[in-house]
């Protein structure tokens, strides 16, 4: 199954930081980045630590794409299984709940053999479920795959701390001098993030040098002529480029 972490990467930039603040703030490994970097699965225990971390949801940084790839498997479920016994589900209070799962099984009086047997993974996936703990990225969306349905109807986080005010101040602190400077980029970055681009291939495309799209990175000046020709090669707006609002924010 096809699936991104566009989510985290428009996180990171609309709140000026870089994948390594993962790193640097919530102890991952260099093999944990390299894996989230490339878009390759992760335990869900690192997932939610970043939504710990941004006071989000498993879906805010992940993205499968269960309906929008064609050809993907059609399972049939074996509903109404005689045999069947009301699972019940009590999550931890903080951490991840798989309540959506559960009411998946549930609702479609399915027994953990058989999913097992149907959706390819084992059951001793649904046992650790049972319990709260992490299980795989890949094997939760080949759960998604199975019933049809986005990552968030299945698994969410519970949060330890879901105080607003110490969340911002904690990514305040974070927060590293990118993409705002004199100019606000980051509508720019997002779209290279939505378009799967880098600022390599940016260069590579458009003839710019590396050098000047740095400079929008710092959130640097740069000549009218370079933000219409980056809006010609993303087929958008110059507003998709540069923020504007943020120009009528420091005249106020």
């Amino acid at each position: 199954m096809e699936f991104d972490y566009n989510g985290l990467n428009h996180l990171l930039v609309e709140h000026r930081m870089l994948l390594h603040i993962l790193d640097d703030h919530l102890d991952f490994s260099w093999a944990v980045l390299h894996k989230i970097r490339y878009n390759e699965p992760v335990s869900l225990e690192y997932l939610g630590m970043i939504c710990e971390f941004f006071g989000c949801q498993l879906d805010d940084i992940v993205t499968n794409q269960t309906f929008e790839t064609s050809g993907a498997k059609d399972f049939q479920y074996r509903i109404g299984n005689p045999d069947f016994r009301h699972i019940s589900y009590k999550p931890d209070v903080h951490g991840l709940d798989y309540t959506g799962f559960f009411n998946c099984l549930n609702e479609r009086r399915m027994i953990f053999h058989h999913c097992s047997e149907d959706s390819g993974v084992p059951s001793s996936c649904i046992y650790r479920m049972l319990v709260s703990e992490p299980i795989y990225l890949a094997t939760a969306l080949k759960y998604c795959e199975y019933f049809k349905c986005n990552l968030g109807d299945l698994v969410t986080y519970r949060h330890k701390n879901i105080n607003r005010s110490e969340i911002e101040r904690r990514i305040k602190m974070c927060q590293q001098p990118l993409y705002v400077g004199d100019f606000d980029y980051r509508p720019f970055f997002h779209q290279l993030i939505d378009k799967g681009l880098t600022l390599s291939k940016v260069c590579e495309d458009t003839g710019l040098s590396q050098s000047t799209l740095y400079r929008l990175l710092n959130g640097e000046n740069v000549q009218l002529s370079t933000i219409k020709q980056i809006a010609i090669y993303l087929n958008c707006s110059l507003d998709q480029i540069v923020n504007v609002n943020f120009f009528k924010e420091e005249l106020e």
